[in-house]
């Protein structure tokens, strides 16, 4: 630290979070992905006062949904091209992530563990799947990496 100043410091800070590499995606995922998780939990964690926990989960994702479709490809992955293809693909992760959600779930509740709990799980399992899915569809690599011609060591 010693020698840098604020101004260079918060410059660096920044650079970390553009740019289409696996790192700065990854921070921009986090950073988004933690605001929408805490609300969905915390929706999750009052709708059990009034429902089951499949139903609550299923409710609090949906809403957690729709906030990934702003936030996602606007600052996660950012992309000037998002068709409606990749909406319903995106949907499809989604989908596919609700079902894995649920699933791990479903089997800690039958191994004992309380919903209220077992949520944290399901939410880091379905988070890992999404970002992976989510970065091969909105960020896929360009051609010029898989062809060898540029490597990004982050």
């Amino acid at each position: 630290m010693k020698g840098r100043s604020l101004k260079s410091l918060l410059d660096w800070g920044l650079a970390q979070f553009s740019g289409h590499n696996l790192k700065a995606q990854a921070l921009r995922f986090v950073s988004a992905g933690a605001i929408n998780t805490l609300a969905t939990i915390a929706l999750y964690q009052l709708l059990l006062f009034i429902m089951p926990p499949l139903q609550a989960y299923t409710l609090s994702w949906a809403t957690g949904f729709v906030a990934m479709l702003v936030l996602y490809p606007k600052y996660v992955f950012p992309s000037d091209r998002l068709t409606v293809r990749m909406v319903f693909t995106i949907a499809a992760i989604y989908g596919f992530s609700l079902i894995l959600g649920n699933l791990v779930l479903y089997c800690l509740e039958t191994l004992g563990l309380t919903a209220r709990l077992g949520v944290f799980l399901s939410v880091l399992v379905s988070s890992v799947f999404n970002f992976y899915a989510l970065r091969l569809v909105l960020a896929p690599p360009s051609s010029s990496t898989s062809s060898g011609q540029h490597h990004d060591p982050d």
